[in-house]
This record gives C-alpha cells, structure tokens and sequence, in this order.
C-alpha cells in the first residue's frame, strides 16, 4: 500500500508543479486538494485501494464469455448481468510515433444474461459452509463483464438468502433447494413481502398488442428489441395496449420506457406529445401527455395509485394523429410496501 500510495501522491504533484507538463494542466490540479471531509484519521488519503479484479474462486460452475454471449444458459440463476466484457489494455507502447494501448478487450452488444448459482459455490469436497458473491467463480473475460457493483448487491441477497436456507435446513449450501431459492428471489425479492416489480417487454404478445404500422428494431437497454411506429414522422396512428393482471396490492408506480432515437432520426420527428390512458379494470385512474423526446432513454411515470386492487390493468398509449413517431419498449410496474 505505500508504493501505491507514493506513486500516487508523487503522479498528482508532478501533475501539478512539474514545468513539463502544460501551464493549463497544471493550473487546473492546483485548484483541487485532498477532501477535507474525508479520511481525517489518514491524511485525508483514502485508506483502500480500487482492486478491479482480484483472485477467484472455481466453484461448483465457470462462468465464462459464453454465459455473457447468451450461448450457454445455466439453469439455476440467482441473478443478472448485462455490461459489456472489458479489460482495460496491459500497456502503453510507441509504434510508428504514436502511443498504442496493447492488450484492450471491449465485447458488447448483448443483452444481460443469468449467473449460475453453483457459481458462487466452491466445489463441496472443498467447503461446504461458504458463499461467494464477489470473487465468484468466472473466466477472466466474463469476470470483465459480471464485476459491476448492482450486480455483487444482488448475488449478495442471493447468497444471504441461500445461507439461511442452509441454516434454517442444516445443509451444505451445495445441497439447499435451487427451486425454492429461485422462487423466494424472485415472489419476494426485497425480502419484505412487497410483490416482484413487472417488466413487460414489446416482444411479450400475451399482454402488448400493437395497432398501426410498426417496424422491429435490435437490441436496446429495455429489454433485448422495441418497436418502432413507423410512419415516417409526418402523422402517426400507431397504438400500443398492454393487458396485465396485478396481484392483490396498493401503492404502485408505472413507468413508460422512452426509447433514445435521436442516434437513427432528427429531434423534430420524434413525439412529444404522446398520449395515454391507464385504466383498472373499468376505471381510468390516470391519462395524460408523455414527452417521449424529452425523456429519452428514461423511464416517465404514467401511474400512481394507492388503492388496493387486484385483477386487470390496461395501459393505452399512442392513438389518431400523433404528431412524430415514438416506440414501444417495455412498460415496468413497481410495487412498493404498503403501509
């Protein structure tokens, strides 16, 4: 830790004072210091290092870039990952005069995929009392991909979980019931009571069905496609209607996915000024305006509701003359705990 801490220190005042480095470089690093309001036992220097990959585990099962690629499936998923497999290059080199990084992996594109239980096992003739959520059991290049923060939380609650199932069943955690595990996770997910948010994607044909003329896109971050209304922008009459039948609950928030497609067409042809109706059963509990364009690649609020209900909602979006195009993606339900 002091060699790093050396380097460190040494990087940031040669940064700052060195008559190498430019005069606009260096004056913006002086104008910055150690946070005054953090690490006060330590210089004001932060005590840990970042460690972006450290040694693993082999457990029970590998995970490796075929996982990540989608062309290998596990049957025991106790969570999800979905960012690109990176390594970041081994080093610098000079070639032809130009600084080369060596070594850089960048494979993305693929929509997330499930982690293995046995993953985060060790192999039982090894240990039988031990969950790893973090230095799990993964290939360099998948490890490249899994290593994200939201992803250790939610192996994190996996393996919680699973432990006390080992615990409460006085088994191994090679031996607990993958089913039952996968069922809590998943029923039960906050580990309060509250329902499993719902995430409806496009491609669901039992609850979305789609009115006008409509084109299917690849590969967005809600969901693994979306379609598009495609009616040249000049005046759409595409509708989207989604059917879904909610459990005995209260206290929910729906969101609307509004897809970014200012990469593939102008601003202008975009909506913003997509109409929408949500009803329960018979009655509309809230309809309104969606600026698609302004919340591109967000989530906007179409719904807020307090009242128990259970039995059917039924989501409409788009209609006659919707000035612009937009897309449907997925639609997300979210439950909160009841009071």
């Amino acid at each position: 830790m002091a060699v790093h801490r050396s380097y460190t220190k040494g990087l940031l005042y040669f940064l700052g004072n060195d008559p190498r480095v430019p005069d606009e470089i260096r004056n913006e690093m002086l104008r910055w210091g150690y946070p005054k309001d953090e690490f006060q036992d330590n210089d004001h220097f932060t005590w840990q290092l970042y460690v972006r990959e450290a040694r693993r585990m082999i457990g029970e099962y590998v995970m490796t870039e075929n996982n990540c690629l989608g062309k290998v499936k596990v049957n025991d998923p106790v969570g999800l990952a979905a960012y690109t497999m990176d390594s970041h290059n081994i080093e610098r080199l000079i070639v032809n005069g130009m600084a080369k990084n060596e070594g850089d992996v960048q494979v993305g594109g693929f929509p997330s995929y499930e982690i293995s239980y046995k993953a985060i096992t060790p192999k039982r003739e090894e240990c039988s009392n031990l969950l790893v959520p973090v230095c799990l059991s993964a290939s360099h290049i998948a490890y490249g991909s899994i290593r994200m923060e939201p992803v250790f939380m939610v192996l994190g609650e996996s393996a919680g979980v699973a432990a006390s199932f080992a615990i409460d069943h006085n088994q191994a955690v090679q031996e607990i019931s993958i089913n039952e595990l996968i069922n809590r996770l998943t029923t039960d997910p906050l580990l309060d009571g509250t329902p499993a948010d719902i995430l409806i994607d496009n491609t669901d044909s039992s609850k979305v069905r789609l009115t006008g003329k409509w084109i299917k896109k690849p590969l967005q971050p809600a969901g693994r496609s979306y379609h598009n209304e495609y009616d040249k922008c000049e005046s759409g009459n595409g509708t989207v209607v989604i059917n879904c039948i909610l459990p005995d609950t209260g206290n929910i928030n729906i969101y609307y996915y509004c897809t970014d497609l200012t990469d593939s067409m102008e601003p202008a042809g975009i909506s913003n000024a997509l109409p929408y109706s949500v009803k329960m059963g018979d009655k509309e509990i809230s309809k309104g305006i969606i600026p698609f364009r302004q919340y591109a690649a967000r989530w906007f609020r179409i719904a807020q509701s307090k009242t128990i209900f259970s039995g059917s909602i039924t989501i409409s979006v788009g209609g006659k003359n919707i000035a612009g195009t937009f897309t449907s993606d997925a639609v997300l339900i979210h439950f909160n705990k009841n009071p």
